[in-house]
């Protein structure tokens, strides 16, 4: 595709401005033949170090790991007493999805809301207007969604969302990398990754007066050489390790079991 842009586009017509809130300009530039675009990369209007958190528990297993959604669905409904419901929860499949709503939906005292329940601008319009309920949703809700105020105060991520092993499309277009004389996951599965998951981040602080905790619960963050890739891509919320510093947060301490 970025031949195909550089010789029809690019080369030959008139100027452009790209503009995103999230797209990383190396991994854009790459993707669509922009070889000699000139770039400027705006702060943030928003004070995330005041407005938000990042919480990666120090304790919790890998996703390929036993009883990895157990412990994800005890450290979801822990974070939601927490916060109080108002919660987002965004899995990386809808396997996940499922296994998560299953485990979770019945130990949670606040109105649950299930991506494929019902319709995706009805659920986002109960979400808003239930201000303690938690959606559960994956997919096309990583992008566009927009809830300002106190409605979303909390998002849960499951892992890090590297794209899902056996898919033609992105199978083929590692292949090509590989075959150009690049590295499949360095050059095309990690800033895909990385891409998403500031996308997913992007859900939570949509205003100045909003505030909030971004929990990603895969310790790969910490564990993996890459992992502080993904935290230099993320907006500059300070990080916790501990639960107490998100009842801390929220204020409600005592809440901080499951």
């Amino acid at each position: 595709m970025s031949q195909i842009l550089r010789e029809a586009l690019w080369d030959h017509g008139p100027t452009a401005v790209l503009v995103s809130a999230t797209l990383e300009a190396r991994f854009l530039r790459g993707r669509l033949g922009l070889d000699d675009a000139r770039e400027l990369v705006l702060p943030s209007p928003f004070d995330f170090r005041e407005q938000a958190l990042l919480y990666v528990p120090a304790r919790m297993p890998e996703p390929r790991a036993d009883g990895y959604y157990a412990s994800l669905a005890d450290e979801v409904v822990a974070l939601c007493n927490l916060s109080r419901g108002r919660a987002l929860v965004l899995t990386c499949s809808y396997r996940a999805l499922d296994e998560l709503v299953d485990r979770a939906r019945v130990r949670l005292a606040y109105p649950v809301l299930v991506q494929g329940e019902a319709p995706r601008e009805r659920l986002l319009e109960r979400f808003r207007d239930d201000v303690d309920s938690v959606l559960f949703a994956t997919a096309t809700f990583w992008q566009g969604v927009d809830i300002q105020g106190e409605s979303l105060s909390l998002l849960v991520v499951d892992k890090l969302p590297f794209s899902a092993p056996g898919d033609p499309l992105i199978e083929a277009r590692c292949e090509r990398i590989v075959r150009d004389g690049g590295d499949w996951f360095v050059d095309y599965a990690l800033p895909s990754a990385v891409l998403q998951l500031r996308q997913g981040f992007g859900r939570l602080i949509r205003g100045h007066a909003d505030e909030g905790v971004v929990a990603i619960l895969d310790p790969r963050l910490r564990t993996r050489a890459y992992g502080r890739r993904f935290l230099e891509a993320l907006p500059p919320a300070p990080l916790v390790a501990e639960r107490a510093a998100v009842a801390d947060f929220f204020g409600t301490g005592a809440r901080a079991t499951a």
